[in-house]
């Protein structure tokens, strides 16, 4: 009988788990340097999607690439096994606190073993608060992958049939099924209630996690049946664990190198093919975040004179002729993380204890517990990326359907965290529901939002702080309020677009905090101990520049470049971050108000077309605004079925509407919207599309709008009714749009109203006042196509004026003299709702009277919105020339008016398809 220590290093977990399954990029089994004589080596996960001609997008691709990975596993898992029947090597086991090993694999000529990382939550995280108002968050509608030891009891009443297992696995797990609760607990037992209490859980074993994790994993928004966030609590051993017994006794195993003092593990913090694969694998699916436990290796420390197990001899300990334990290492326990917890791209969680003081939060209480793994990785990145509770958790037990059991360990705060992560995933598809976050995004808002705990900055023990849903929820409400701030933005970088600026407006009152992270490419896997080369791929830049120049740069960590020990406990310091692809730059204490900048640039080369990346802002003001977008261009032009559509321009924001629309036709909405500044991609059904010409456009969260005419045909057309301008006034920056107002005498008052309108929320509109006034609004200058005819512009508008004042519309060809509208040789007539009086307001004093008073135009009250039609019937006049409109409104020195309100313009013709495919006529 092989029984188990209650606490297992985090380092032997995660071995144990890879081995088993084979675990990411050729760790385990039998290694591709090995192969037998006559096989092929085998391909890592990072070389597979490397070699992989398309996407994981792609089902067919997607495909190809599991069946390689799952044949791989099987053939390690045989090979390992076959192994250890020689050796005699248990193939797995069980710790009495309810975690279990497995036979993964081998490393060289040893076992390599996955293993669990056991050691109230909600309040701790503050996931309780978006339970209640306004978020009302239960995790109801979104799935979590569990990849662990075993099966999840599904039966256990806190599951209420929310959990499925997927691989047929039938052993149940008491550390899976603890896991799962604490993720998705319903609650029935109150202080057993998870992070996400209606969550669905897809339940697996380790066995075959690679190529499950790349099956399931998304890669674009919304798309069928995969999941956001997986939880991994788990890792292979490494330096001291438990996996053989003496006369029936569990005993320390030494998985490291050497076998005196001088020993060490070279697996702690080195960037090798599991941490390799597990970057690769996030690479190729962006919308995929995977939760790590950080592992519990500070607590492996055999005491004098109790037997350990080093290479084939059992032994008493002795510090002084054995290696020394994981916890005196290196300063304490330092550099204890391993495996996939090192890879740049997943969000490895530490512990701490409970920070809860009765049902409050208390970060004085959110200590380190004593297991918790440290980093940094060998090239002086941080890790952990957070922490969170992972103490004495009580949650559900495999036992029985209403049992529960308390367990610690860090792999009880990584289910912590990525259940918390699960209702801020929700929280925002509730916001915008044609989208999702990138990976990226969601690690970045949990460390951006994390309570700094210790030193400030990042450090080595906390990483970046205490996961704060409450501070994370708060932010991407911010933005969905107002989008236009840009809290939170989704952009790249290009070797044409080098540098990405966002300008805001510091709120006065706030720190500002700016978070960069980024998906990197798979740096280049290593087996050299304590190797200082960054792995780091794509070297993005984070700067913050202040309203007189001054430069604030991001937290970095003095250890890295120096290498001394003694500075593994430094506090971080600010300057130039080659190491990690999370930045952040804090201006605790700004004092100079105005406009600041968040700057992202890169150095080097980039590694691919491009690098997405995700910046977080804090201390914006409501007033910060962002340019309206615009649309260069849209493929294809022509299609049938579910097309995925890519779209190019400049300022496209996260949340973006896309859709194609054609007068008379119901429009065709875009899902699965990626949005990354200077591109978008958007899936459209073209299915069932009336023949002709559809206009593309892209609307920002923020309101603002661009349209791309023509942009989409169906059938053959010829000659075709077309747009040529349009203006909807959905924008906060008309003058960016090109409109302007004149005032030749009194004051104008024209601006953009909610009062109301005809489009969804704002209109032009002007008071007429009591005074004598002649003011304008001009439109922005539309080229009209030489081809085009059957010109035609329209508007709606609605007026309440009394009748000595009035309004008119005129008309300005190529930058020359204004004129009216309809008036002689103008060339042009109304055909609906054109002037109806004579303006009155010419008696009185000349200084008293309406500049426009006795000249055609509306006047009196409309009685609401009515569409006027103008023809430009003289096309010769008109088509290849370049048109401005201004409408212009004049009062006399009586009583004042309601004013005018003007909406909804536009100008259409008809084009032949030459001229109007993929043309851009116009911009709104």
């Amino acid at each position: 009988m092989i029984s188990f220590f209650p606490i297992v290093p985090l380092r032997a977990q995660v071995w144990l788990l890879l081995l088993a399954a084979g675990g990411f990029g050729g760790v385990g089994g039998v290694c591709a340097a090995e192969a037998p004589e006559g096989r092929g080596a085998r391909r890592s996960l990072a070389q597979v999607l490397a070699e992989e001609a398309g996407e994981l997008s792609e089902p067919e691709v997607r495909r190809r690439v599991v069946e390689e990975l799952a044949r791989d596993e099987r053939s390690r898992r045989e090979e390992a096994e076959a192994r250890a029947s020689e050796r005699g090597w248990p193939l797995r086991g069980k710790y009495p606190d309810g975690g279990g090993f497995e036979l993964a694999g081998v490393e060289g000529d040893e076992p390599l073993y996955r293993t669990t990382h056991n050691a109230a939550a909600g309040v701790s995280s503050a996931a309780n608060q978006l339970w209640a108002a306004p978020y009302l968050l239960t995790g109801a509608g979104g799935t979590v992958g569990v990849w662990d030891e075993g099966a999840v009891r599904t039966t256990h009443r806190e599951f209420g049939g929310r959990v499925t297992v997927r691989d047929g696995t039938t052993t149940v797990s008491p550390h899976s099924t603890h896991v799962a609760g604490t993720i998705g607990a319903t609650g029935v037992t109150s202080l057993a209630k998870g992070m996400a209490p209606a969550v669905r859980v897809d339940s697996y074993d380790w066995n075959s996690d690679t190529s499950e994790m790349t099956s399931r994993g998304a890669s674009y928004p919304g798309e069928p049946g995969m999941l956001y966030l997986s939880n991994h609590s788990y890792g292979f051993t490494a330096g001291w664990g438990y996996t053989y017994t003496v006369e029936g006794s569990p005993v320390w195993t030494w998985n490291g190198i050497g076998t005196t003092a001088a020993g060490y593990e070279p697996d702690f913090g080195m960037y090798g093919t599991s941490a390799n694969g597990a970057d690769a694998l996030a690479a190729s699916l962006p919308y995929y975040l995977m939760f790590r436990s950080a592992g519990n290796d500070r607590n492996n420390n055999p005491a004098a004179g109790v037997l350990v197990k080093i290479g084939a001899a059992t032994v008493a300990y002795d510090a002084a002729s054995h290696p020394p334990g994981d916890g005196v290492y290196k300063a304490g326990g330092y550099d204890t993380i391993s495996y996939e917890a090192l890879g740049k791209n997943v969000l490895t969680v530490g512990a701490v204890y409970d920070a809860t003081d009765g049902s409050a939060r208390s970060l004085a209480l959110a200590a380190l517990t004593a297991f918790s793994s440290w980093g940094p990785a060998d090239d002086g990145r941080i890790k952990p990326d957070v922490v969170a509770n992972g103490y004495s958790l009580y949650s559900t037990s495999s036992s029985g359907d209403a049992l529960y059991a308390n367990m610690s360990g860090t792999s009880m705060s990584s289910p912590s965290a990525a259940g918390t992560a699960h209702l801020l995933s929700e929280y925002f598809r509730t916001l915008f529901t044609n989208t999702a976050l990138r990976a990226s995004t969601l690690k970045g808002v949990l460390v951006h939002t994390a309570d700094d705990l210790g030193a400030a900055g990042p450090d080595y023990r906390f990483g970046w702080g205490l996961v704060n849903a409450q501070a994370a929820a708060e932010l991407l409400r911010g933005y969905a309020a107002r989008a236009g701030t840009r809290r939170v933005v989704e952009d790249r970088v290009t070797a044409s677009r080098r540098t990405v600026s966002v300008p805001f407006a510091w709120d006065g009152v706030s720190p500002i905090r700016a978070t960069l992270c980024w998906t990197d490419p798979a740096g280049a896997a290593t087996t050299t101990h304590d190797l200082r080369t960054a792995r780091l791929v794509n070297n993005l830049d984070l700067r913050v520049l202040g309203p007189t120049g001054t430069e604030y740069r991001p937290w970095v960590m003095p250890y890295v470049g120096n290498w001394s020990t003694n500075l593994l406990t430094a506090a971080a310091v600010t300057g130039s971050n080659v190491t990690d692809n999370v930045e952040q730059v804090l201006v605790a204490a700004p004092g100079v108000a105005g406009t600041y900048t968040a700057r992202v640039s890169y150095a080097g080369t980039l590694t691919g077309t491009g690098q997405p990346f995700s910046l977080l802002l804090s201390g914006v003001a409501e007033t910060s605004a962002a340019g309206a977008p615009s649309v260069s261009a849209s493929t294809p032009s022509s299609a049938t079925g579910t097309s995925l559509f890519t779209v190019t321009g400049d300022r496209f924001l996260l949340g973006a509407d896309v859709r194609l629309r054609r007068a008379g036709a119901r429009d065709v909405v875009g899902a699965g919207v990626e949005a990354q500044g200077d591109t978008l991609r958007a899936r459209l059904v073209t299915d069932g599309m009336a023949e002709g010409w559809w206009h593309l456009t892209v609307t920002n969260p923020d309101g603002q709008r661009a349209i791309l005419y023509n942009a989409f045909v169906v059938g053959t057309p010829q000659t075709q009714a077309a747009a040529v301008w349009a203006e909807d006034f959905e924008t906060a920056d008309i003058a960016g749009r090109g409109w302007t107002f004149e005032a030749a005498s009194g004051t104008s008052l024209w601006g953009l109203s909610t009062a109301k309108s005809v489009s969804p929320t704002r209109a032009m509109f002007s008071a007429g006042v009591a005074t004598v006034s002649d003011t304008r609004v001009l439109s922005a200058t539309v080229p009209i196509p030489a081809t085009g005819s059957g010109l035609q512009l329209s508007f709606w508008h609605d007026f309440a004026l009394e009748s000595n004042d009035g309004g008119v519309l005129e008309f300005s060809l190529d930058g020359g003299a204004w004129y009216d509208a309809v008036g002689s040789g103008s060339g042009a007539s109304f055909t609906a709702n054109g002037y109806n009086a004579t303006i009155g307001g010419a008696t009185g004093k000349p200084s008293t009277q309406n500049p426009l008073a006795g000249r055609s135009g509306w006047t009196g009250a409309s009685g609401g919105f009515v569409k006027v039609t103008v023809a430009l019937t003289d096309t010769a006049r008109y088509a290849g020339h370049s048109l401005r409109v201004r409408w212009r409104l004049g009062t006399n020195g009586s009583a004042a008016s309601a004013g005018w309100t003007i909406d909804d313009v536009s100008l259409s013709g008809m084009m032949p398809p030459d001229m109007t495919r993929g043309t851009v006529f116009g911009v709104r």
